[in-house]
């Protein structure tokens, strides 16, 4: 019997002579370096047509590197310049009415620290609103936990047309039907965290073991208690893990929509551009990022010590 490589590579190996494993291993080396150089030609080709893309942006936005040195890293220069707080080692820790101490750069304190706390509770409340709303929008729309077609269908489009409004123009809506203050806020952060824990939980869904539903629906189970025993279980530390990365994403997300009179520090900051106060606008800026690191390092601690009792129960 002849043996051709496409031959040689059905038949076992243990089952060919010494020239027969030969050609097995000359046609999959063969393949393999085929396989290799279509790999390559792709990665060039993408690679070529990512450049391009780049290049044909720069072109046409006028953009260029001479652009960034000359004008635009001049300006971020000057601009950090004038955020310097002149703070004097000698005068450091004088009271407010002294300039170069630290308590005349963070004279507006009480008032930031008000901003900060409203920034916390918009953010806590939003959080769980939304993490409410997104578990009831995932069960309406993914097929393992909502039979009815239609039902599935709305629900995706409601959260797909919420998902591609950005949070400032929604924000700004909001300050237009209810006025300035933390609700325009609050509504924001609640409607957008909906919509992208609905559908991050609805994927989480669609994925679950039908085993524990299906044997609770033969036991004479009601749907609510399908979902209640034999879903939510499931995706328990799923939930939990992506309520609290929703919460971190709600603190910095409630930083910025102040800028647009929807409550917050962010207000804060605005005024402080308005009136060309820069140091004040390092401060806040200082303040906001040690409020963002805090939580992400409490959200961090609080999941892996409830991952940690999850595996000793």
């Amino acid at each position: 019997m002849s043996m051709t490589p496409d031959t040689a590579t059905i038949l076992p190996l243990h089952a060919m002579g010494g020239a027969g494993r030969e050609l097995a291993v000359e046609a999959f080396e063969a393949k393999r370096a085929a396989q290799m150089r279509r790999n390559a030609l792709t990665m060039s080709l993408g690679t070529a047509f990512g450049l391009g893309l780049v290049f044909w942006a720069f072109q046409t936005s006028g953009f260029s590197g001479s652009t960034l040195a000359q004008d635009s890293l001049g300006k971020i220069g000057d601009f950090i310049l004038r955020m310097d707080p002149n703070l004097n080692s000698e005068r450091l820790f004088e009271d407010r009415t002294t300039h170069g101490s630290l308590a005349h750069w963070f004279r507006r304190w009480p008032q930031w620290r008000d901003a900060l706390i409203e920034t916390i509770e918009m953010a806590v409340v939003a959080t769980i609103l939304c993490s409410l709303f997104g578990i009831l929008t995932a069960i309406l729309s993914a097929r393992t936990t909502m039979p009815i077609f239609w039902v599935r269908w709305i629900t995706k489009r409601i959260l797909e047309i919420i998902r591609t409004i950005p949070d400032l123009i929604m924000a700004i809506l909001f300050v237009s039907m209810f006025g300035l203050g933390p609700l325009a806020g609050l509504l924001t952060l609640t409607i957008s965290g909906s919509a992208s824990l609905g559908r991050f939980f609805g994927e989480v869904l669609e994925s679950i073991d039908k085993r524990p539903r299906d044997a609770m629906r033969a036991s004479g189970a009601t749907w609510a208690q399908q979902i209640r025993f034999g879903v939510l279980p499931q995706i328990s530390p799923v939930l939990t893990s992506m309520t609290f990365y929703r919460f971190e994403i709600s603190i910095s997300s409630a930083s910025t929509l102040g800028i647009v009179g929807a409550g917050g520090i962010g207000q804060e900051l605005t005024r402080a551009l308005t009136f060309n106060q820069f140091d004040s606008y390092l401060a806040i800026l200082i303040l906001i990022i040690t409020l963002i690191v805090i939580a992400d390092l409490a959200s961090g601690y609080l999941r892996k010590h409830l991952a940690q009792e999850r595996m000793a129960s």
